[in-house]
């Protein structure tokens, strides 16, 4: 006898998923009842929670943690995107405003000045004492000035810029040893670059006569002074890194804002039948989806593991035997247009009416046995063959099959009964006839016992024609 999955045999999962579909009503009646049963099982826990003093004053502690929290979280995201915008404002207004921003790395206009300053400073020879030499102490002076408000507020009213955009596009490096101070300015284009050293150049002189007072006499000498338009891929990069760093700041803006919109205040939800209800309403969802999946896990292991015949083709594959017809279920079941659609899904042809299948079986009887006058018909069912082979066939379908028989055969001589390998009678008849004809009830009639009553008929040296599924 062979398993209805064995070591040799593949799985159809198209086959199987049509079986576990078209147990759809224990699979759904399953999930309905698993959602009623969690669903009141967790309604009546908080049914029975609310009536509990230490249950509310549970509630009411935890309800007072979350509204801490959700404080907390508040004021930390409007603090931060208070802070952010601020940032966002300044560095929008510093990208508009800022000339270094606005110059063009590849086109960009520089200035640039020898400064030199010259002292009576001399070392006298032979002298352990010497003059002291504040020369170092001028650089100096010259270059902290071109940093300080006094020398560049006049220079940014007349540039029209303010005081910090000024500051940025001034470079100094003094050069102690050889007491010479290098200024070198940039703006937009070399014109304007020109005239901001100028202007420099200007407040520097002004600055000479207030520190040949404080420090000491001097002479400060321009010894050179150049205009140029020059490449600076630097600057490049550090407009691109502002630029970088004000969309990463509005990026993070908009996931403070949003996460401050999703923050949810938390509520003390009251004793109330509508919270009982929506508990048993979620958990009855719940239910009912953990109920359909074992219902089809459960349909999968009994469609892999059944050894009931439920096709026509599977028994002819099995054993051998020709399908002569094949009935519907006659059973009214309540909606049968879903089961109609599953057929559908998986290209299943509609059943026949029973006068389609009567005719067929009557054709494939007389065109395919002509020879055999002597026709045996043994029911083979789920329930144990005990008695005489009229109560075997005993039953209205069985009756109708038989007689629909004898009526389209006259001239053919027909006994009916039970199985042949229950049914001593029965071995008599099939032994004495042409052929013997098994009818088997779709989905009661084990594999076992349809090889039982092959190995009966090979025994006593009977034929069988065919099988019919009822």
């Amino acid at each position: 006898m062979k398993n209805k999955v064995s070591a040799g045999q593949e799985v159809d999962i198209k086959e199987l998923l049509y079986g576990v579909m078209k147990a759809w009503r224990p699979v759904l009646g399953l999930g309905l009842g698993c959602a009623v049963l969690l669903g009141g099982y967790k309604a009546s826990q908080s049914l029975a929670g609310q009536m509990d003093a230490e249950y509310a004053s549970e509630q009411q502690e935890q309800y007072e943690a979350d509204l801490l929290m959700y404080e907390s979280a508040r004021e930390s995201y409007e603090r931060e995107i208070e802070n952010m915008v601020n940032s966002l404002d300044s560095q929008q207004e510093y990208l508009q405003n800022s000339v270094l921003m606005q110059i063009s790395p590849y086109e960009k206009g520089t200035a640039a000045a020898d400064l030199y300053v010259k002292t009576d400073y001399q070392i006298m020879p032979g002298m352990d004492y010497q003059n002291q030499d504040y020369t170092d102490a001028l650089v100096k002076a010259y270059g902290t000035s071109l940093k300080e408000d006094g020398v560049l507020e006049a220079v940014a009213e007349q540039m029209g810029l303010e005081l910090r955009y000024l500051k940025e596009l001034i470079s100094v490096t003094p050069d102690l040893e050889s007491d010479v101070l290098t200024v070198t300015v940039a703006h937009t284009d070399e014109a304007a670059a020109g005239r901001l050293l100028d202007l420099l150049l200007e407040g520097l002189e002004e600055k000479e006569e207030e520190l040949s007072e404080s420090v000491g006499a001097h002479d400060l000498v321009v010894l050179s002074q150049t205009t140029d338009s020059v490449v600076d891929l630097s600057l490049s990069d550090s407009q691109k890194r502002v630029a970088d760093s004000l969309t990463t700041l509005q990026d993070s803006l908009e996931e403070k804002e949003k996460a401050l919109s999703q923050l949810s205040k938390p509520s003390l939800s009251p004793g109330s039948r509508g919270a009982v209800l929506s508990v048993g309403v979620k958990y009855g969802v719940l239910g009912g989806v953990m109920g359909v999946l074992l219902g089809a896990f459960c349909a999968c292991l009994f469609w892999l593991f059944r050894d009931k015949a439920e096709d026509g083709g599977e028994l002819e594959l099995r054993f051998g035997f020709p399908e002569l017809g094949t009935f519907g279920s006659r059973k009214k079941r309540w909606f049968s247009c879903v089961d109609r659609l599953v057929d559908r899904m998986f290209g299943k042809k509609p059943a026949a009416d029973d006068e389609t299948v009567y005719r067929r079986i009557e054709a494939r009887i007389r065109y395919y046995y002509p020879e055999a006058k002597q026709l045996y018909l043994g029911q083979l069912s789920r329930s144990g063959n005990a008695g005489g082979s009229a109560e075997k066939f005993a039953g209205e379908f069985a009756k109708e099959f038989a007689g629909r028989l004898k009526e389209a055969f006259p001239e053919r001589t027909l006994q009916w009964g039970g199985a042949l390998a229950e049914d001593p009678e029965a071995l008599g008849y099939a032994a004495s006839s042409d052929g013997v004809i098994l009818v088997v009830e779709k989905g009661r009639t084990a594999y076992q016992e349809i090889q039982r009553e092959a190995e009966a008929a090979k025994s006593c040296g009977a034929r069988i024609l065919g099988f019919v599924l009822s």
